[in-house]
């Protein structure tokens, strides 16, 4: 492979492939500003090949309100752009298009560059989509008014418009009403064609706390925060509108057929009431704990709250026990037939078109309110065999995870009678179901948790953790430490497996003083961590682990301890390397002692491993140095202190063979800069006097 890679190259140098560039310059009149140009000037930025604000500065030597620059790029270069009035690190001052034609909203209405083969000029107008650097563009004036008849209390600082692409935050865009009858106006102009959503708030509220609820109201876009949605206009529009409701003609007539929903929650089935209380809370409409306390003003243990809303209201909502900003007091409904786990297990309540009484028990999904399903409460036991593991953590063996039992050190499981088998045991409502998992330890990183990975009791999808289905009668989970045997016996340990990997490492240049590391696919750790032996010295290295039969696992090979990653072999477009797990590879169940042998780099067997070839046919005056290798910013190509002074090509090829850059030099050495160039493995080409050396080079930034 190496030898056709160095033929290939041969064969682009002799054919007079050189790397291409073209110049992409950017014109950009400035007219369509507001106010005036920022004083450090007018910037372009963005998408993969432009930048941050400040990288990119364009000039206006002549006064004439135009910004130029011209930017070198490989041929075909394509990206994503904008223009920038200032240089502003939080890209508050880029141009806004937002809901215009030449705007991408998959990529912050950014403008898109397509590949470009030729030298090329880009005319733009800061602001709109004119196409020929001219700024004159149909507009249209946009006049929103709302009706505030909704709101018990307008607040000191006004309403305002903001939301969506087009209109802003909160603050930015003031309404007034001169004649004070409570109808709120503003009138804005934008590009003919413009759509956004956008919404009105009670306030300029930095946290949009203030912000009209329409969460559930047909007038609202549950994927845009519940904003309402603006669609293209044309012409010159008047919005009419209701704060809060979806009333269209800005009457309010909706806010008589509003509902009264009153929460009723029983506490019966709780071991004890927070002093502070019980308050309902969450799904977008009851903010947190502590923001709305229900009442038991006679003591009966039966707490409510009362509010009023539109017809038609729905919602999310939660009881809690106290008032907890980390919702840690919040009821646990996992696993129950009333929590919905795409909501954080919080409860449903559907479309309410009448007065509306809701009855709950706290913690169950008993509907009546009366609690009679505590009674119906079950135990769980689990026993966890620690008969395979090599030793026990001093802190002991926990239970833990799942949204449900906490972190490692949370649920101490108990082992008084030293038989090595934890106990530990919950009391839940009847139809408990939850994930679950061992940990020898009290370790907040998890690193002490059971290994699950590939074994059939492991859900790949959450953690690599057991699933403890509905539980509907007392019951004891019997479970064995790292294995799937369902009984606690751990006689799966004696069905394991021996995996031996070996990696041939001829096809490498230098191995790394450190060694030869196996690593990656969550069970192999970090490069360092499994070190490979070659004590023959033969350059094959191996390392032999014992898993559970069944293990299956990503893997990859590194060449030295790099908590970087970036001494792991490169096996980019690669058959045998996955794209969607870092380009590791893949090992599928093993159902018996294996061996694994491979080839460092390829897809080759040990046996059919390639052997370094590095061309050096430059005579021994001319052989040059990389220093540093790896580089991060430069390269000093160096022909040390020998006086060749013969003209010399330099030649960058990546690690495809293709040509990234390409230079004369004379003299005995010449700087490189690394910074056009990614990560990764490369090939250094000096060629004199028909003569060539070629040598790697890795990028490391």
């Amino acid at each position: 492979m190496k030898k056709f890679t160095l033929s290939l190259f041969a064969f682009m140098f002799c054919c007079g492939v050189f790397a291409q560039t073209v110049n992409i310059t950017f014109e950009v009149n400035t007219e369509n500003i507001a106010g005036s140009v920022d004083p450090n000037g007018i910037f372009v930025a963005g998408g993969a090949e432009f930048g941050f604000p400040g990288d990119n500065p364009l000039s206006d030597p002549d006064g004439d309100g135009i910004y130029t620059t011209t930017i070198v790029k490989p041929v075909g270069t394509a990206s994503h752009f904008a223009f920038l009035n200032g240089n502003c690190p939080d890209w508050s001052c880029k141009e806004n298009l937002g809901g215009l034609p030449c705007a991408d909203p998959s990529n912050w209405n950014d403008r898109w560059l397509p590949p470009v083969m030729n030298d090329t000029t880009i005319l733009a107008c800061f602001g709109n989509c004119r196409a020929d650097g001219l700024c004159a563009i149909d507009s249209v004036d946009i006049t929103f008014e709302v009706n505030t008849a909704t709101i018990g209390m307008i607040d000191p600082n006004g309403i305002y418009l903001a939301g969506g692409s087009s209109f802003g935050w909160p603050g930015d865009n003031q309404m007034v009403d001169p004649d004070g009858d409570g109808i709120y106006t503003i009138t804005l102009s934008r590009a003919a064609g413009v759509t956004s959503n956008f919404t009105f708030l009670n306030g300029a509220c930095p946290d949009w706390s203030c912000k009209e609820n329409l969460a559930g109201l047909p007038c609202s876009d549950p994927a845009n925060f519940n904003d309402r949605t603006l669609p293209p206009v044309f012409s010159d529009t008047t919005i009419l509108a209701c704060f809060g409701t979806c009333d269209s003609d800005g009457s309010c007539t909706l806010v008589t057929d509003s509902v009264t929903i009153t929460f009723m929650c029983n506490t019966a089935a709780m071991a004890s009431v927070d002093p502070a209380g019980i308050f309902i809370a969450a799904g977008g409409n009851f903010g947190a704990p502590g923001d709305n306390p229900m009442d038991d003003s006679d003591g009966d243990g039966v707490y409510t709250f009362t509010v009023t809303k539109a017809k038609g209201f729905t919602s999310h909502y939660a009881f809690a026990n106290g008032a907890c900003p980390d919702w840690s007091c919040k009821e646990n409904l996992s696993g129950l037939p009333c929590g919905d786990p795409s909501s954080f297990n919080d409860r449903w309540l559907p479309a309410v078109n009448s007065d509306t009484t809701v009855m709950a028990c706290f913690g169950t999904c008993d509907s009546d309110g009366s609690c009679t399903i505590v009674s119906d409460s079950i135990q769980i036991t689990f026993e966890c065999n620690t008969a395979a593991m090599g030793s026990i953590d001093p802190a002991g063996i926990f239970i833990a995870g799942g949204g449900n039992f906490g972190s490692p050190g949370d649920n101490p499981m108990d082992d008084s009678d030293g038989d090595g088998v934890y106990t530990f045991t919950v009391t839940k409502a009847k139809g408990f179901a939850s994930y679950y998992t061992f940990a020898n330890g009290a370790c907040p990183d998890w690193s002490c948790k059971e290994n699950l990975a590939g074994l059939p009791c492991g859900d790949p999808n959450n953690f690599n953790d057991r699933w403890l289905p509905a539980v509907n009668s007392d019951t004891t989970v019997s479970a064995c430490f790292g294995t799937c045997d369902l009984d606690g016996s751990c006689t799966v340990e004696l069905d394991s497996v021996s995996i031996t990997f070996e990696v041939n490492t001829s096809s490498l240049e230098n191995v790394d003083a450190e060694g030869i590391f196996l690593a990656g696919g969550g069970n192999f750790g970090s490069p360092g961590d499994n070190p490979m032996d070659d004590s023959d010295g033969d350059g094959i290295y191996s390392i032999t682990v014992t898993k559970a039969k069944g293990f299956a696992s990503y893997f990859a090979f590194a060449n030295g301890n790099c908590p970087d990653w970036t001494c792991k072999e490169d096996l980019t477009d690669l058959p045998c390397a996955d794209p969607n797990n870092f380009n590791d590879r893949w090992l599928p169940a093993v159902a018996s002692d294996t061996t694994i042998a491979l080839c460092y780099g390829t897809c080759d067997d040990a046996a059919s491993c390639p052997v370094f070839t590095n061309t050096q046919d430059i005579s021994s005056e001319a052989t040059f140095v990389l220093q540093p290798n790896p580089a991060k910013d430069n390269v000093l190509v160096d022909f040390g202190g020998q006086s060749d002074l013969n003209e010399k090509q330099i030649i960058l090829y990546n690690a495809l063979g293709q040509i990234v850059f390409s230079t004369q030099m004379s003299g005995n050495n010449y700087t490189l800069s690394l910074s056009e160039f990614n990560n990764g493995l490369y090939f250094v080409e000096v060629n004199s006097n028909n003569k060539k050396e070629t040598k790697k080079l890795i990028i490391s930034k």
